[in-house]
């Protein structure tokens, strides 16, 4: 029940503020994450999330039994980097995050990259596999403004919610 608001970094460094930063480093972490609210965080921007991309709420490394309910994570406002920036609502960094229960979220992004347009600002971001997932169910996942994607899952951008569906095969 955090509520995590206005965290940026603000330089020329490529850099970008975290709501909230999980790695455990346990398969068995059984850790649960319910009912937070993290909105407005920026920073330059960078074209990785590995060198600090702006992201709201952030899973890496080894990460075990995650149960992810009832959070709103709001992105928005403007980010200048010189070249191409991602940044995400919640990201799923590392495969081995496992035995994920991810419901009942809203999930929202819509940072616009003003000095470079190729920039993607996705509302969910995961490299974990379907089989990562226990459950997905009844999230809300908007992604609006010029770079907006509503997901990635596996290797590919997806683009709707259709897609999402069949991707993951929840949801």
């Amino acid at each position: 029940k955090n509520n995590i608001n206005n965290i940026t970094f603000s330089s020329t460094g490529g850099y970008g503020g975290r709501g909230i930063y999980v790695n455990t480093g346990s398969a068995v972490a059984n850790l649960t994450l319910s009912d937070n609210i993290i909105a407005v965080v920026l920073g330059d921007g960078y074209s990785s999330f590995s060198i600090s991309s702006p992201v709201g709420l952030y899973f890496d490394g080894i990460n075990g039994g995650l149960n992810i309910y009832h959070n709103s994570i709001y992105m928005s406002g403007n980010i200048s980097y010189s070249t191409a920036t991602i940044t995400t609502a919640i990201l799923f960094y590392t495969a081995t995050n496992t035995n994920i229960d991810l419901r009942n979220n809203i999930f929202q992004n819509s940072i616009l990259n003003t000095i470079d347009a190729t920039g993607k600002s996705y509302s969910i971001y995961s490299a974990a596999p379907a089989g990562s997932f226990t459950q997905i169910d009844y999230n809300d996942y908007f992604a609006g403004g010029a770079q907006a994607v509503l997901g990635y899952f596996g290797a590919a951008d997806v683009l709707t919610l259709a897609a999402w569906k069949i991707a993951t095969g929840k949801d």
